[in-house]
């Protein structure tokens, strides 16, 4: 890494980390992020079968333990994140949890809150963007103070997915990060997803229509 991560996990100075959509499709949800050399360093991996009802993944490191897991909530009318220390999904390791603003946005804001945020009047971190523009920014609470951004590299032939370079700021929960990163990121894939299956419907719909 061009600065390494201290051991709890808090950046020790600014850092810059690639993160790659591996292996380009429609329902890929696999995310690699890789330091200055090239090495894996963290990725995303399905706890459960992808198209398990509940979606859960964790973030792994380099050698395949999990530092922490996520998983969607269906409590509310909108659907947020739960994200637990660890290996498992115990109520006492649940670290923080996302949801999406409830005002309808084209590039949608995302809110952190920690676990120790009991009153929730006030988010911890927000993230703003989306990945079909070019770049994400996470900022403190509701403040102008950028601690994160992730910019979309130029385009380049490669079967590995589109990169995006990820930007840290010093004292900062790198897990923390990159787990909101990838939540965004699975928020704009089930998004995909879904317009589709509405345009594959109705195209069959429009198909339909000419023989009946």
């Amino acid at each position: 890494m061009d600065q390494a991560a201290a051991g709890n996990g808090v950046t020790s100075g600014p850092l810059k980390l690639t993160l790659t959509r591996r292996v380009p499709g429609l329902f890929d949800r696999k995310l690699h992020v890789t330091d200055g050399q090239g090495s894996l360093v963290f990725r995303t991996v399905s706890v459960r079968p992808a198209f398990n009802f509940r979606l859960r993944t964790a973030l792994a490191d380099a050698s395949g333990n999990h530092l922490m897991r996520f998983r969607r909530k269906w409590m509310g009318s909108h659907h947020g994140w739960q994200v637990f220390r660890g290996e498992s999904f115990d109520p006492n390791n649940l670290a923080f949890t996302v949801e999406p603003d409830k005002r309808f946005q084209i590039n949608a804001t995302m809110k952190l809150f920690l676990a120790a945020n009991s009153t929730r009047q006030r988010c911890d971190y927000r993230v703003q963007g989306s990945f079909l523009t070019k770049s994400l920014k996470v900022y403190k609470g509701d403040s102008s103070q950028v601690v994160a951004q992730m910019v979309k590299e130029k385009p380049a032939f490669s079967i590995g997915g589109k990169g995006y370079t990820i930007s840290v700021n010093q004292n900062e929960d790198l897990e923390l990060i990159l787990v909101f990163l990838a939540i965004r990121h699975e928020k704009f894939r089930v998004r995909r997803m879904n317009l589709y299956t509405m345009g594959i419907a109705h195209a069959v719909n429009a198909a339909a229509g000419l023989f009946f």
